[in-house]
């Protein structure tokens, strides 16, 4: 394969080459595989398996794990996350734009805020927000323990496999529906399917701009907690996360009822109309609800005079299967109630199931995680920890860099030796040739003559030979070239004339000579002189005052007569 090594698996949002992405969500209370496969800009949901655990050991984590990846199917790449309940966030505004600036000050801007020291922290951050005009950028700073981190490697490196991404819920929550829910980006994309924007990328913003503020919270309820967003136009303004989940609905019911956790826990969430626990599930959900509304107060206070009521709050997640949870809520809240519509978000997203397939909102964080990578490839905790997985791809490179090298060094030096045999073959052919030539016409003895240079030294001596032999004859019977001078400057005078010589060719074969006279009496008389040559005959007369005219060589006999 040579995704990501030669050329990028993916380009902007859009994938190269066919990729599978398996996704796993770790909780208390089961283990969740998403196998998703991304061709170019489309999306399929290829396979789901959740596993229940009896208890929350290494171990049995470990061997759940192992059995998702030995049943979903092959993949190319795994993705997970840590829980939001073991990160600190910060919402951060600095003087700078570009994740490669940021990334140099963020770890200094976040320090003193952090409830521990930077040595043990891994951070990483997503921009929600840029000012180019301003120059600023805010962020969302997610810090996490080192331990923890390892921690949750460690499980996969027991598995047996690496991890590729691993990011933080809240930030693939926030990216599921900035791309899949923001009413202004879903416009967009009907509008224009062309559109493929970076997180928080300005174009949908400057080419849809909303007729209205669009103020909503998407709040997710986990296992363990309660994940609360709060969105204005799009861009993250505030995020809180509530230590309270379906864990301890679970855990205050099997107190009350002096039940098993896991028991009441596995039943609630996959039997939700048994009326077991309805009355109890009611009032759990008051102590959420609760929470929410303490949140939105925080939030108020926070944001201050920018701060503007949310039009309507959409759940996910797992407490969204709670007996009468929408109906509860709607309620309890004077806001409009919304349960995420995981069939709008695949419209909107270009997703689609494979027929065994079904995904529901409980599903909903798993399915964020999964997406995450699609849309935003630069936040991976992974990044910041010394781990043999963060090299997987730098070693791949490497190592097909060296093949290619030896390769090429292989493939040059093949070619350079098929060369030199084509080279030898071909001059032992030509010396061949050459001796055979020479032997044939020159009558010269090369019998035991090996060295080429000796051949052609042999064969000049010889030609030189005959050359002084033939030439010794020639000149009895052929003029000089200073014979024709001779007989031109006897015969014409120049200053009588006028002649004003331009240019004078001799050749063995012919004499041309380009000039001017100073009148046309002096032509009459320079005609004259040509026809008293006694060596040469004039091809044809001159007949302007510029003129160029050629002689031809009289016959031996010709100029005995004259």
């Amino acid at each position: 394969m040579i995704q990501d090594i030669l050329i990028p698996s993916k380009i902007g949002n859009s994938y190269v080459f066919t990729r599978k992405v398996l996704s796993i969500d770790i909780t208390q209370l089961a283990l969740q595989g998403i196998l998703t496969v991304y061709t170019k800009d489309k999306v399929v949901i290829k396979n789901k398996i959740r596993i229940v655990l009896k208890d929350f050991t290494t171990q049995t984590i470990v061997t759940a794990i192992k059995k998702i990846i030995s049943t979903i199917g092959s993949y190319d790449e795994i993705v997970t996350s840590l829980s939001s309940s073991s990160v600190v966030f910060k919402e951060l505004e600095l003087p700078f734009i570009g994740r490669e600036k940021l990334e140099m000050v963020v770890a200094y801007e976040v320090e003193g805020l952090l409830p521990f020291s930077l040595e043990q922290a891994v951070i990483d951050f997503i921009i929600t927000e840029e000012n180019e005009t301003k120059k600023q950028s805010k962020i969302l700073v997610a810090a996490a323990l080192k331990e923890d981190v390892n921690t949750q490697i460690a499980l996969f490196e027991k598995a047996g496999v690496a991890l590729h991404t691993m990011t933080v819920d809240m930030f693939a929550l926030y990216t599921l529906y900035y791309y899949g829910l923001y009413p202004l980006h879903v416009s967009a994309i009907k509008k224009s399917k062309k559109i493929n924007t970076k997180l928080l990328s300005k174009d949908v913003h400057e080419k849809f701009a909303p007729t209205s503020r669009v103020v909503e919270m998407f709040i997710d309820v986990g296992f363990d907690v309660t994940r609360i967003l709060y969105i204005d136009n799009g861009y993250l303004k505030a995020v809180r996360v509530v230590p309270y989940g379906i864990a301890d609905v679970a855990q205050s019911i099997s107190k009350k009822l002096e039940l098993s956790f896991y028991d009441v826990a596995q039943q609630i969430i996959d039997s939700p109309d048994l009326e077991s626990y309805h009355h109890e599930i009611q009032q759990e959900l008051l102590v959420l609800f609760d929470h929410i509304r303490k949140t939105i107060t925080f939030f108020e206070k926070q944001i201050a005079q920018n701060y503007k009521k949310p039009q309507k709050i959409i759940f996910a997640g797992l407490g969204c299967v709670l007996y009468r949870f929408q109906e509860l809520a709607q309620q309890y809240f004077d806001i409009s109630i919304e349960k995420i519509s995981l069939e709008s978000l695949f419209r909107s997203l270009n997703i689609s199931t494979s027929k065994n397939v079904q995904l529901h909102v409980q599903d909903t964080t798993n399915l964020s995680i999964a997406l995450f990578t699609k849309y935003n490839d630069t936040s991976n905790f992974l990044h910041a920890v010394s781990h043999k997985s963060d090299n997987i791809l730098f070693y791949k490179q490497v190592s097909m860099l060296l093949l290619l090298t030896i390769a090429s060094i292989g493939g040059i030096l093949y070619h350079s030796m098929t060369e030199l045999q084509r080279w030898d073959s071909a001059y032992i052919v030509s010396k061949k040739d050459l001796i055979s030539t020479v032997n044939k016409t020159m009558k010269i003895d090369l019998k035991g003559e090996k060295n080429l240079k000796n051949i052609v030294s042999k064969a000049q001596n010889t030609l030189e030979k005959e050359h002084k032999l033939w030439f010794s004859f020639s000149k009895q019977t052929e003029q000089s070239y200073l014979e024709y001078l001779q007989d031109l400057s006897v015969h014409i005078d120049k200053e009588s004339i006028g002649l004003d010589v331009k240019k004078l060719m001799i050749a063995p074969d012919k004499i041309s000579l380009t000039g001017t006279l100073k009148d046309f009496e002096a032509l009459e008389v320079f005609e004259e002189e040509l026809a008293e040559l006694e060596l040469l005959q004039l091809v044809e007369k001159p007949r302007e005052l510029a003129f160029t005219i050629q002689f031809k060589v009289k016959e031996k006999d010709q100029h005995d007569d004259t």
